[in-house]
C-alpha cells in the first residue's frame, strides 16, 4: 500500500481574500456570530462548494473508467449532490 501526504487546504484558499472578508462581514451582520466563528463558518462554506462539485463529477467519472456505480447510494443528478445520510427520502435504518 502506497501512503500520499496530502496538503491541507481552507475554504479561504479557493477564492479572494476580500471575497472571503465579505461572506465574513455578512455572517456577522445578519446572523449575529461572532468574527473568529464567522471566518470559519465561511471557510467550511467555501470547502463545501468546491466539494460539492467533486462531488457532483465523482459518479459520473467513476462510471466513464468502467467501474461500478451504486446508485442508490449517490444523489447525484447534475443539479444536486447529496451525502449517502442525508435525508433525500431514502428510507436509512429500516428495511427495505
Amino acid at each position: 500500500m502506497t501512503t500520499t501526504a496530502n496538503a491541507i487546504r481552507t475554504g479561504r484558499d479557493l477564492v479572494p481574500p476580500d471575497l472571503v472578508d465579505s461572506i465574513v462581514h455578512f455572517v456577522v451582520a445578519h446572523f449575529g456570530q461572532q468574527p473568529e466563528r464567522a471566518e470559519r463558518q465561511a471557510d467550511r462554506a467555501l470547502a463545501f462548494v468546491a466539494t460539492l462539485e467533486a462531488v457532483t463529477t465523482s459518479a459520473p467519472a467513476i462510471k466513464a473508467a468502467g467501474f461500478t456505480v451504486h446508485d442508490d447510494r449517490w444523489t447525484v443528478d447534475d443539479e444536486n449532490a447529496a451525502q449517502c445520510d442525508s435525508d433525500c427520502g431514502r428510507p436509512y435504518g429500516r428495511s427495505e
